[in-house]
């Protein structure tokens, strides 16, 4: 019995799989995973920050409490914020933690240009 005749076949031909193309695909995709899976594992090891709460307590003044985690040895940097209602910031101030414990938790007074509605910790980093 003969096979059905593909008219696209028998007019260009039929191409096999180009072998080295596939490979060099193949090459990409696993080259982009592993410089993922590095960035994915290096965000993780930054210090961690987290509000615990924060007062208000005039239009000068604003009280923020908070925790941080970091590796023992390392020393780290975070910064603090006061905003007003439409995000702006108001207030502004960087907390340095040296080396020597792992879990901190902090109060900081921030001065303000005006009332502020919330006060937050923005990020940490390492120094």
């Amino acid at each position: 019995m003969n096979e059905p005749v593909d008219p696209i076949a028998a007019r260009y031909g039929r191409k096999t799989p180009n072998r080295k193309l596939i490979a060099v695909f193949i090459g990409i995709a696993l080259a982009v995973f592993l410089a993922w899976a590095g960035w994915v594992s290096f965000a993780g090891s930054q210090p961690q920050g987290k509000t615990i709460s924060y007062e208000v307590w005039n239009d000068g003044l604003t009280v923020v409490d908070f925790s941080v985690n970091k590796p023992k040895e390392a020393t780290v940097t975070c910064a603090v914020q006061a905003l007003k209602a439409d995000y702006g910031v108001v207030g502004y101030t960087e907390v340095q933690f040296p080396a020597g414990e792992s879990y901190i938790v902090s109060s900081v007074a921030i001065t303000t240009v005006s009332k502020a509605v919330t006060g937050l910790v923005d990020r940490c980093w390492f120094d």
